[in-house]
């Protein structure tokens, strides 16, 4: 198959590192061509040497209305003549705005299109003028692949038969317990990963390990973002600097993780939570908010994770306390995260997304001919 990727860019992010991991499965047997529309972000994961990448444009995403407007009709320009080039089987588009221009860039087009979903709609609005371009656009992809059921759930007004839950995968190459196991924290250490903005809850995190009655742990949280200067005065308002560093980004998440003794995903909402199964999968047993949407679909409560309801600090704090007062309980959801973590390995989920592709490919050659 000549598949054609439509991505924003290959900076740090979840649906970037999702969107990269499908292209370089994809690329060990088929051709395989990477659009990006933004060609300034700084490429944060490796491309397949077999990938073709082709840069839309040599700008973002970001600057004034009146920029962001200019910028993607020049995009969708030049989608219009680069597209065609490629003469692809099947494309597939990561990301609401991604997948609104190239659906309406191959309008007249008889390549099928699937568009990948990764965040919830119930939970984030997009904005007026995309979500209308949502409905206007969606009906006429050939298919839909969802990160998890509680994203699917907002796409109701899409035939049912027309959706596909995929899950992200994860490199278990890469995201594995060391090796050789490092002399044990001298404290417990907790740690938590993600982009330094509200969505992440960093600021329910700090607030709920706040109210801990021991002094026993330590916090690391990994990330950068808008909040930093926010976060940093919290913590010193609670007097927890000693306790709970901000760490910044780092190149090397697996490493951190295989350092540490329990993850904690603090999230008000996720489109998957891709780093719980990293966390899992490097033998770290995991707290998260049972928040909208991902999850719950991963972590088997009290057996592979804790799952606590969601935004409730105190629930999450008891966690966390359940887990640094009893490690036998550690050792034994650690263990059963690892088996939970097998289930998303790249080849696993690739074995999803073949099938699918192939089928389209097929269903749209047989109604052409």
């Amino acid at each position: 198959m000549n598949i054609l990727i439509v991505i924003g860019s290959l900076e740090a992010g979840g649906a970037e590192r999702a969107a990269i991991n499908i292209v370089n499965e994809l690329a060990v047997k088929h051709s395989v061509t990477l659009l990006l529309l933004d060609g300034t972000a700084e490429q944060a994961y490796p491309v397949h040497s077999a990938v073709s990448v082709v840069y839309v444009l040599d700008s973002g995403f970001d600057g004034s209305f009146v920029k962001r407007l200019l910028n993607h009709g020049r995009r969708f320009i030049a989608m219009m003549r680069l597209i065609p080039t490629v003469k692809a089987d099947v494309v597939v588009s990561f990301m609401t705005h991604n997948s609104i221009l190239t659906l309406l860039t191959t309008w007249f087009s008889s390549t099928p299109q699937v568009i990948v979903e990764q965040i919830d709609h119930q939970i984030y609005f997009v904005g007026h003028l995309w979500r209308s371009l949502m409905h206007v656009t969606y009906g006429r992809a050939a298919h839909m692949v969802c990160s998890s059921q509680g994203v699917a759930e907002y796409f109701d007004w899409m035939p049912s038969e027309k959706i596909t839950i995929i899950y992200n995968s994860i490199d278990i190459t890469k995201f594995k317990p060391a090796t050789a196991p490092e002399a044990p924290n001298t404290l417990p250490k907790l740690i938590a990963i993600g982009r330094l903005v509200p969505q992440k809850g960093f600021d329910l995190l700090i607030e709920s390990v706040m109210q801990l009655p021991t002094t026993e742990w330590t916090l690391d949280i990994w990330g950068e973002g808008d909040l930093h200067n926010d976060l940093t005065a919290l913590i010193r308002q609670y007097g927890l600097e000693d306790k709970i560093i901000l760490r910044g980004t780092t190149q090397d998440i697996p490493t951190q993780l295989q350092n540490s003794d329990i993850f904690i995903l603090s999230s008000r909402f996720e489109g998957f939570g891709n780093v719980i199964i990293e966390a899992m999968a490097c033998g770290v047993p995991v707290v998260s908010f049972d928040c909208p949407s991902g999850p719950k679909e991963i972590i088997k409560h009290d057996h592979s994770g804790i799952l606590v309801p969601n935004g409730d600090k105190v629930a999450l704090m008891q966690a966390i306390l359940r887990l640094l007062q009893n490690p036998a309980l550690r050792q034994q959801l650690a263990e059963a995260g690892r088996i939970r973590a097998a289930d998303f390995s790249h080849a696993t989920i690739a074995n999803q997304w073949e099938p699918l592709l192939h089928d389209i490919v097929e269903n749209n050659s047989s109604h052409a001919h």
